[in-house]
């Protein structure tokens, strides 16, 4: 929820110009991504639109897998700009610049929806009940207690 709030409200603030403080560096790093062919009046609304539903998508929590598939394609996006804008974001080796920093930032974003994404995956996987019965668990995935608990927790 909180990942889509702020993806939210960084996209908002991208249909606003001079608003985003990364709106620059963005459009720059998507003019070098698209060789010049997607001028910055295209792409910045673009970026906005994309930030807009990835983190309507989080919030929401509707089509997740789609909405994750979208937002690691962003973060790819995000951290090539590393290397293709070296000059803007680097000061020094390993020693980012304020955009550096503003990008870098983004790991602990992608660090939470890798555990949205894990979360996501264990919770449409399959029951395999039949190997659950014969371990003596209930349907809820709680192991089965062996008869004597049982019967300390009916006397009890």
């Amino acid at each position: 929820m909180s990942v889509g709030l702020l993806y939210l409200w960084f996209g908002v603030l991208k249909f606003l110009p001079g608003m985003s403080p990364a709106q620059d560096i963005a459009t720059r790093a998507m003019g070098v991504m698209t060789f010049d062919t997607v001028p910055a009046t295209v792409s910045q609304p673009l970026l906005a639109a994309m930030e807009v539903l990835i983190g309507l998508g989080l919030v929401i929590a509707r089509l997740l897998p789609l909405t994750l598939g979208v937002f690691f394609v962003h973060m790819a996006g995000v951290f090539a700009t590393l290397v293709i804008l070296p000059g803007e974001v680097w000061k020094y080796p390993l020693v980012p610049s304020m955009e550096g920093q503003y990008i870098l930032k983004n790991l602990v974003l992608v660090a939470a929806c890798l555990s949205v994404a894990t979360a996501t995956a264990r919770s449409t996987e399959p029951r395999n009940e039949t190997r659950a019965a014969s371990r003596g668990e209930a349907l809820t995935g709680e192991p089965a207690q062996p008869e004597e608990a049982r019967e300390v927790i009916r006397a009890g």
